[in-house]
This record gives C-alpha cells, sequence and structure tokens, in this order.
C-alpha cells in the first residue's frame, strides 16, 4: 500500500511538472486520465483528493517556452530558436514571414523541440545549443528523431 501511494504521489508530480493537470481537468489528455485515475482504482480517493489540493497551489497562469531546431534537410543547415508559441512560430518560418536566416537557407523542416516553463531556463538553453559543436547538435536530434522528419506536418 505505501509503495501504490508513493508512486501514485510521484506520478502525480511527474503530471503536474509537465503541466498537464489543467488539460486533464478539462478532458484534453485522455491517456494521462486513464493511468493517473483508472489504473489506480484503490487509491482512487486519495488521488482525487490530493490531485484537487496540489491543483489548487499551481499558478493559474502557466506558460511556455520552446527551444527548437529546424533545418531544409537532414544533415543540412541548422537554426536553433526559442519561443513562447512553438505552432505559430513554424507557421511563420514555413511561410517566409520571417525574413532572414531560415528564408535565406530555406529552414521549414522542424526537427527538435523541448518544452520548458521558464524563459529564463529556455534561453539559457538556446544560448547552449547554439555555442555547441554541429556534431552534438545532429546527435541531440537523432536521438529523438533519427530520421529527421518534419514533426510540424499535419499542424494547421
Amino acid at each position: 500500500m505505501k509503495t501504490e501511494m508513493i508512486f501514485g504521489n510521484t506520478l502525480l508530480l511527474w503530471i503536474i511538472n509537465l503541466h498537464t493537470i489543467h488539460r486533464i481537468k478539462r478532458g484534453l489528455c485522455p491517456l494521462f486520465y486513464h493511468l493517473f485515475f483508472k489504473v489506480k482504482n484503490k487509491n482512487l480517493s486519495f488521488l482525487r483528493k490530493q490531485e484537487t489540493t496540489l491543483y489548487q497551489r499551481m499558478p493559474h497562469n502557466i506558460h511556455e517556452y520552446y527551444v527548437y531546431i529546424l533545418t531544409n534537410q537532414k544533415n543540412g543547415t541548422l537554426y536553433i530558436g526559442m519561443t513562447n508559441n512553438l505552432q505559430r512560430r513554424v507557421r511563420e518560418h514555413k511561410s517566409g514571414k520571417l525574413k532572414g536566416f531560415t528564408q535565406r537557407y530555406g529552414l521549414h523542416r522542424l526537427v527538435y523541440y523541448e518544452f520548458h516553463q521558464y524563459v529564463n531556463n529556455a534561453i539559457l538553453r538556446e544560448k547552449q545549443l547554439k555555442k555547441w559543436k554541429r556534431q552534438w547538435k545532429i546527435r541531440l536530434i537523432e536521438a529523438e528523431n533519427p530520421y529527421w522528419s518534419d514533426l510540424a506536418e499535419g499542424w494547421s
């Protein structure tokens, strides 16, 4: 019973750190809802009570920042950027609204991105990645996206 409760708390904190608890409440993450409420049916009342308490302490203005990498082809030119709205920014890059480096080199393929809660962390990570050697960046991309597929394919 203790292990289940500790595991339940760990799962709960993991979900909160990913800022999906508000999406669970609105029904936008059915997978997490299933994991969180259905699998733990023995501790259902405990988890619901704990989830409500922790949700009330969460800030309700959750910010999302993304560090992303664009390219034109596999092992092609790389561009690293940071934004608070990844879909909008990728759409701007693809439409050519943003003049400069990405338009000049035709960088329209999103091959890597990561989420950050705080803008300072995202800025630091962007600067860190820009200082990396090219081979390190390629390894980072291939660890998550080995075929260099466009991760934004299908976004409106």
